[in-house]
């Protein structure tokens, strides 16, 4: 972990395991998370910092200096790039890449816009029961919640209701925006999915899953429906609710679906641990292994090089659309996270279970880059220099 400019003397992890803190004779302590991403730098010693551990507190921490002084140590959320919602039990997000504002919802009528600070935006304090889902048009001009009195609100940006849509009949468990047109798409607990205008008018129904459908979503263009639920698969349909084509291959539950941006493809989360792309031009299929429960969240990167995926195995992990995993995020337990990427694709939004939200930097190297960077770290460490040993480092003569 690059970041120290000489040798490091005490090495701790946190208790929970997710994070390593660092002390050394640069007068420094430097907090890290498992991906080696440097989190915060503890300046103030006078001297060599001999040791540092974590505090008894969540974010505290003491340093121990030979400049004879002890130093404790407090880091707000923001400072390490995270922030806390006002939940602990978060059920669903949604992210605007317009504006960067993050919507958010969870139990006892929750309902948010936070911007990546994690300061509000506005607050929906129309629901009174559980917001099972939440979501932004895809120009960002509305907003819309559904909880589990089966009433969905529809707002403007400016957070005033302007609609409400009720169906005593159905619990609603999802809802998405038809991208240029006033209609969402609504599933519920049972294997029939629905589009509705902002009236509540039904427009179209959509049958064929032969159990519960959790997660429905629309094409860029919006002229195709996907749909997927407790049967293992995945279900295209024109916006007349024709079936198109059934993806089937998955042995467990399809939790999430997203399309690509250029409409291509579209990948699916799967409670059997995989993850897979299918290319909606010859219906070919990339599988993504690595997760050891269900994949809850999914999600392409801007220019759809990447993708995210999010498990109930506590990890959020980054691959390329070959199936090569290029990172892994640890620290999601207790019901995984959502994931999104920000607007640039230069971080991973991760929105947890309990309400903490996490920035995480991504950085992309190839095989070549990162031994080249473990190389250099090698030949120039402070053990290196300090015993003057060169070694005859094989591997890095190769990298050069």
């Amino acid at each position: 972990m690059p970041g120290h400019t000489s040798q490091a003397y005490s090495v701790e992890f946190s208790p929970d395991g997710q994070q390593i803190i660092t002390a050394a004779n640069d007068g420094t302590a430097r907090l890290w998370d498992l991906n080696g991403h440097q989190l915060a730098i503890l300046r103030g010693h006078s001297g060599i910092v001999t040791k540092a551990r974590f505090g008894n507190h969540d974010n505290t921490f003491v340093t121990v200096g030979s400049d004879g002084t002890i130093r404790n140590w407090k880091l707000s959320l923001s400072s390490l790039n995270q922030f806390k919602l006002q939940t602990d039990s978060l059920l669903d997000a949604s992210f605007d890449p317009v504006e960067g504002h993050l919507a958010v919802a969870g139990a006892d009528g929750f309902a948010a816009v936070v911007d990546l600070s994690g300061q509000d935006v506005l607050q929906l304090k129309e629901h009174q029961e559980n917001v099972r889902s939440i979501r932004f048009s895809p120009d960002g001009n509305y907003i819309a919640t559904a909880d589990d009195d089966s009433i969905i609100q529809l707002w403007n940006r400016d957070g005033k209701n302007i609609a409400t849509l009720r169906d005593p009949s159905r619990q609603v468990n999802s809802i998405a925006f038809q991208p240029n047109e006033q209609s969402l798409l609504v599933t519920s607990f049972d294997p029939i999915a629905s589009l509705r205008d902002f009236s509540g008018m039904l427009q179209t129904r959509f049958e064929g899953h032969k159990d519960v459908i959790w997660h429905g979503t629309f094409s860029p263009d919006g002229e195709t429906v996907a749909t997927g639920g407790n049967d293992g698969t995945a279900y295209l349909w024109n916006e007349s609710g024709k079936l198109l084509t059934e993806l089937e291959g998955h042995k467990g539950i399809v939790w999430a679906l997203q399309f690509s941006h250029d409409g291509e493809a579209i990948a699916t989360a799967s409670g059997d641990g995989t993850a897979r792309i299918w290319d909606l031009k010859d219906y070919s299929m990339t599988e993504f292994r690595g997760h050891h429960e269900d994949v809850l969240s999914i999600r392409f990167s801007p220019d759809d090089n990447y993708l995210a995926t999010a498990s109930s195995d506590g990890t959020i992990r980054l691959w390329d659309r070959s199936g090569q995993q290029l990172s892994e995020y640890r620290g999601f337990e207790n019901g995984g996270a959502i994931v999104y990427f920000d607007a640039r694709g230069e971080n991973l939004i991760a929105v947890g279970r309990n309400g903490l939200v996490r920035l995480l930097p991504i950085k992309h190297e190839s095989l070549e880059e990162l031994l080249q960077r473990g190389c250099s770290w090698l030949i120039g460490s402070s053990y290196s220099q300090a015993t003057g040993y060169a070694g005859e480092y094989s591997m890095c003569e190769l990298a050069n």
